[in-house]
């Protein structure tokens, strides 16, 4: 009878602690996505300001459709591939677009008028207040995905997360 007790007893603090530590894990993981849509969110601004970019540049640099096109091509790239998932190819196209609208902007050191359009100057300037909180959100998403993945590869922790399937979050 004493063995029996002994069992349940352990079953329960068991039970417990498989609790709390999904419970953690749950809250980790929750926390990661919540970072996520942050960076989403900035990147959509992104996105959806790069059409007004484009538009405003085409009138003054005639001569640099190859870019225009090219940024255009990326961001719809980047629109669909973060539609499927957080995958390194996402990574890699938000990457190139940022790589693209540095050009952009440097394209107005060549076209003085460009430089001087009070719309291209409002347009450069939310795109780089955008590019500071995909910065900044990423920063966010980075440490909260750290505290997940380590919290899952942690003892006793990590046998928590495999008998509930938790699995590693990618950086960004």
């Amino acid at each position: 009878m004493e063995g029996l007790v002994i069992l349940i007893i352990f079953l329960i603090g068991f039970a417990l602690y498989d609790i709390a530590i999904y419970n953690q894990l749950v809250f980790l993981k929750q926390k990661s996505q919540e970072a996520w849509s942050g960076i989403d969110v900035q990147l959509k601004r992104r996105h959806d300001l790069i059409p007004q970019l484009v538009t405003t540049v085409k009138a003054y640099a005639k001569y640099e459709q190859d870019l225009l096109e090219r940024i255009v091509r990326d961001r719809n790239t980047a629109i669909i591939l973060e539609k499927n998932t957080a995958t390194q190819n996402f990574t890699e196209s938000e990457k190139i677009l940022a790589q693209d609208i540095s050009a952009v902007f440097m394209l107005a050191e060549k076209y003085p008028d460009l430089k001087a359009n009070q719309n291209f100057l409002r347009l450069q300037e939310e795109i780089s207040e955008t590019e500071d909180h995909v910065a900044a959100s990423r920063t966010i998403y980075n440490q909260n995905t750290n505290r997940f993945n380590t919290k899952i590869q942690s003892f006793p922790a990590m046998f928590v997360a495999r008998l509930h399937g938790f699995t590693k979050l990618k950086l960004f």
